[in-house]
C-alpha cells in the first residue's frame, strides 16, 4: 500500500489506483476474446493464439504480456500458460468458469455512474439521468442475473451436499 516507515512516502499507490481501469479493460478484453480458453486448448505462442482469436499478433502479444505482468498468465520463453486462477475461473473448459461476470461488472452504466461520482457526492444522491433501474426487467438487472450466476455455484453445491448428508432429496425441507 502507501509508503512504509522504512521507505518513506511514495506515489505508487496513487498511480496504481488511477490506472486500475487499464487492468479492468485488459481482463475484459481477454475474456471477450476468449483468450484464456484458447491458451487452455493448447495455443501457447502468439501466432497460434492470434489465429485462434482471429486477432492481430501484435495486439495479442501486448495483451498477453500485460496479463503476465498482472499475474493472469505466465510466460516461459515465447510461450504463455494459464495461472491456476486463470485456468480455474477464466477458461470456458473449466466447470468453475466465471468469465460471464465481466458482462455485469463492466457494464457501461457502472462507468457512467463512476464518471458522475464527484457530482453525486456533492448532491448526496445519484445524478445518473437514464432512470433508476427499478423497472421490471431493467436491462442492468437482467444482465446481473444472466452474468453473475457462476457465483451461486459454490453455494448450490454446498446446499446439495447438505441435502445428501441429511438423506434428503431436492424439494424436501431440512426443518
Amino acid at each position: 500500500m502507501a509508503g512504509s516507515a522504512s521507505h518513506g512516502p511514495t506515489p505508487e499507490h496513487i498511480f496504481e489506483t488511477l490506472n486500475a481501469h487499464q487492468r479492468t479493460a485488459a481482463l475484459k478484453a481477454a475474456v471477450e476474446l476468449d483468450l484464456f480458453t484458447a491458451i487452455d486448448e493448447g495455443n501457447h505462442r502468439v501466432p497460434e493464439i492470434a489465429k485462434r482469436l482471429n486477432a492481430s499478433e501484435r495486439g495479442v502479444r501486448i495483451l498477453c504480456d500485460f496479463l503476465t505482468v498482472l499475474g493472469f498468465l505466465a510466460k516461459e520463453g515465447f510461450a504463455y500458460k494459464l495461472t491456476p486462477d486463470s485456468a480455474l475461473f477464466l477458461s470456458k473448459r473449466s466447470p468453475a468458469y466465471m468469465g460471464t461476470i465481466v458482462e455485469f461488472l463492466t457494464n457501461p452504466q457502472h462507468f457512467e455512474n463512476l464518471a458522475l461520482l464527484t457530482e453525486t457526492v456533492r448532491k448526496g444522491r445519484t445524478t445518473y439521468s437514464r432512470g433508476s433501474n427499478l423497472e421490471p426487467n431493467d436491462e442492468l438487472w437482467v444482465s446481473f442475473a444472466r452474468s453473475m450466476a457462476p457465483l451461486t455455484r459454490p453455494t448450490a453445491l454446498f446446499i446439495a451436499d447438505l441435502l445428501r448428508a441429511a438423506g434428503r432429496g431436492p424439494g424436501e425441507c431440512l426443518i
